[in-house]
């Protein structure tokens, strides 16, 4: 079925119909063409045998005149010429014989007949006035005469049907001579008048159905051409689908293993990027802050390439799409710049930064790919200046205000740099450009950022353009088109801003979450799970989809963050499964943060059409990440009160400094007594929750007062709290409440073992 299927879809193709169509078209026009000819031929064959027999005549006529007639003996077949006068039409020879006269005229009807008897030809003479009244023309002879005296035509030859058969019939002018005014007395007459005509007449049959084989033969001929060309388009249109099918392939390859190999690069990146961010924050030596900061701006510099390719890739395969959105421009503006300050004041170049006052503020336009356009230009003068300044303008045009409801926004980057090569200030804009080796050497790059823009600003109405400076540098002119927001966008814009406002401090604030990460790149589980427990909240790791939807029967979790892109069951599927959920355990509608290291639209529209509620890029800043947190959750889950120790998730997971206090300050015992703990804790809290489960509540007791004890003499506050809420309980022989306790506790108890591990690892 699928084959016939192919096959189908291969011959009634739009390129097949339309090629076939021409070819029939074209095979038709010529056949019709090749029997129009065919039959002009037959007739210009027909009428030259006509002109030869009438030639024959006028000779034969000829001759006769010029000998003033011929003596014949008077036969049966040869009588005397009734309508011939004179003294010498019939003459006796000595011996008794008759001779008659015979004339050209008399000499044609006898010729005739002898022709129409052997030959099926008839000749005929043929007038308006003759002699004889056997002579008198017919009406389609009478009309050729006329138009001979006229003058119009000097001949005729025609096709007619005559009792039902077809005749090829032809007639010329007789001219009268001297010798025939002799017996033709009208004195309007003189030689060169025209008598009348000599008529030939003979069968058209034959010729005709000699064209008629003429043309089967070339039907036939031109029907094996035009099936065979017809075979010939469909095997031509066959290969070049085939081929065109594999090169779609081979580019649909192309893309998906330019996006997992970006994505397999940038996720270690990210994690690389993200854990040295984290470093920076802290209280580094001089020396460490130094060489953290190395690793991050390698890392931010691998990671530039990786999304160049991934763009240049999507630029090249046609999926790339502009979203235009409402944005602020000079927000825009400050953010594309931001991340080029520390770089800049390394090098101890200054900004310079003019925004005319004729530019909007609240425009319309794809802000992703106008702040990708200008951090692009930036980035090439700060990466290419060493010394000076660089120059940043924006202005619109155009010079009108107020200003059209589409403008052109024109943005020029100038620097003091090395500026461009002579030659090369169109060569700069093609892939994987980098100038000489040695600046390639000397400047890390894909040679892609420029191309981009180029297509970038194409894809926006507008274009881009280099030049060098007088003053030395380089200057880059980019002109995108933008629309103006009315009233109606920038009332919605600030209100959206305002909501932004209000929500952003719950981000701040310390709520605790129950909060499962899916990620099985170790660096980004340490850099999320560093955010996320600083910021208060309660993590639990996965690192396969299957993982993720045993530990979300295993515990209670307000919040899910999945990457797309994990071993055994990826995030999709996962997030799907977990949608359609419908046993006990956890709700399907648990929120679900996507993370994903791609950049393509298609990545996020998957994340949507698979359930996810948001999906964010990485590398995920800390602010993005605890905003969204506070925007698909908006309503506190469990808020910590500075002021209510009561409250588990108020109390720190571990408070070293108040153990090592009662300990008097023995740190080597305490990180004893932790190694112990993390050796035996493990059984105490299996042993916990197999009693709970069997119902054993006097176990239940002795398992949870042992734990709080150990908890409370290392510090470890969230866990002794617990353990003494749930000793409290199975005091009291509460087993539901006993059930609830214990889900709780594991996840404590988990986070708790998680946070020692790392900080007694040496």
């Amino acid at each position: 079925m699928p084959l016939h299927s192919s096959l189908y879809s291969r011959i009634f193709s739009r390129q097949a119909l339309t090629l076939s169509l021409t070819w029939t078209l074209f095979m038709i026009s010529l056949f019709a063409w090749s029997a129009w000819q065919k039959k002009e031929h037959t007739l210009r064959l027909a009428e030259g045998q006509a002109q030869s027999f009438f030639n024959e005549i006028v000779y034969i006529r000829a001759w006769n005149t010029l000998h003033g007639g011929v003596y014949t003996f008077v036969t049966e077949s040869c009588c005397p010429n009734p309508y011939l006068k004179g003294p010498d039409t019939l003459i006796q020879t000595r011996d008794g014989r008759m001779l008659t006269k015979i004339n050209p005229a008399f000499m044609t009807r006898q010729i005739s007949t002898i022709a129409a008897q052997r030959g099926k030809i008839q000749f005929r003479i043929a007038g308006l006035s003759p002699l004889r009244p056997g002579n008198l023309a017919d009406p389609w002879e009478a009309e050729a005469i006329k138009a001979f005296q006229s003058g119009k035509v000097s001949q005729r030859f025609e096709m007619v049907s005559t009792n039902g058969n077809p005749v090829f019939r032809y007639i010329a002018p007789l001219m009268a001579e001297s010798r025939c005014l002799t017996c033709h007395l009208d004195k309007t007459l003189h030689k060169g008048s025209i008598l009348g005509g000599i008529s030939v007449s003979f069968g058209a049959a034959p010729l005709l159905q000699t064209l008629t084989d003429a043309v089967s033969t070339i039907h036939l001929v031109f029907t094996l051409i035009w099936l065979a060309g017809l075979g010939g388009i469909m095997t031509a249109i066959s290969i070049i689908q085939k081929k065109q099918a594999e090169v779609e392939q081979a580019n649909q390859a192309k893309a998906l293993f330019m996006a997992n190999m970006c994505h397999d690069m940038r996720t270690p990146l990210v994690g690389i990027q993200g854990v040295a961010d984290r470093l920076l924050a802290r209280h580094l030596s001089p020396d460490n802050q130094r060489l953290t900061g190395l690793i991050s701006s390698s890392a931010g510099s691998l990671l530039e390439i990786v999304n160049d390719i991934t763009d240049f890739s999507r630029l090249d395969q046609a999926s790339l799409q502009l979203h235009p959105t409402p944005f602020n421009l000079n927000e825009m503006l400050d953010n594309a710049l931001h991340i080029f300050r520390f770089a800049s004041e390394q090098k101890e170049i200054a900004f310079k930064v003019l925004v005319e006052k004729n530019v909007p503020e609240n425009v319309v336009g794809d802000e992703f790919r106008l702040r990708q356009i200008l951090a692009n230009l930036v980035g090439n003068a700060v990466k290419f200046t060493d010394t000076g300044e660089i120059h940043i303008t924006l202005s619109a045009g155009p010079d009108t205000a107020p200003l059209p409801a589409r403008f052109s926004l024109t943005i020029q980057v100038e620097d003091t740099g090395p500026g461009i090569p002579p030659g090369q200030e169109e060569a700069i804009f093609a892939s994987f450009y980098q100038g000489d080796s040695s600046l390639a050497k000397k400047h890390v790059g894909s040679g892609l950022g420029l191309a981009i823009c180029r297509t970038l600003a194409t894809m926006m109405g507008g274009t881009i353009a280099a030049a060098n400076r007088k003053e030395g540098g380089a200057r880059f002119t980019c002109s995108v088109t933008l629309g103006v927001q009315d009233r109606t966008q920038m009332k919605g814009t600030t209100q959206d801003r305002k909501r932004e406002s209000q929500t952003r401090p719950h981000a701040t604030k310390k709520i605790s979450r129950a909060i499962l990460v899916a990620e099985d790149n170790p660096l980004n589980q340490i850099y999320l799970r560093e955010i996320l427990e600083e910021a208060g909240h309660r993590t639990t790791l996965a690192e396969t989809g299957t993982q993720v939807l045993e530990t979300l029967q295993s515990g209670t979790f307000d919040l899910i963050f999945m990457d797309v892109q994990m071993p055994e069951m990826d995030g999709l599927e996962t997030t799907r499964r977990i949608r359609a959920w419908t046993g006990p355990g956890f709700s399907p509608r648990i929120p679900i943060i996507g993370l994903t290291a791609l950049t393509h639209e298609q990545e996020r529209t998957a994340c949507r059409t698979a359930g996810m509620d948001r999906c964010l890029t990485k590398p995920v800043s800390e602010t993005k990440l605890l905003e969204t947190i506070a925007t698909v959750c908006p309503e506190p889950a469990e808020p910590i009160p500075p002021a209510s120790p009561e409250r588990t998730d108020a109390l720190p997971l571990l408070d070293a400094a108040r153990a090592l206090e009662h300990l008097g300050g023995r740190t080597a015992l305490y990180l004893r007594m932790t190694a112990t703990f993390l050796n035996t804790a493990p059984d105490t809290m299996l042993g916990l929750e197999k009693q709970c489960s069997d119902g054993n509540t006097s176990e239940v007791l002795r398992l949870a007062h042992s734990l709080k004890n150990s908890a409370g003499s290392l510090g470890l506050m969230a866990l002794e709290h617990l353990a003494r809420d749930m000793e409290e309980t199975a005091r009291h022989n509460d087993l539901p409440a006993c059930a609830e306790h214990c889900a709780e506790l594991a996840i404590c108890f988990e986070n708790t073992v998680t946070l020692l591990k790392r900080r007694t690892a040496p």
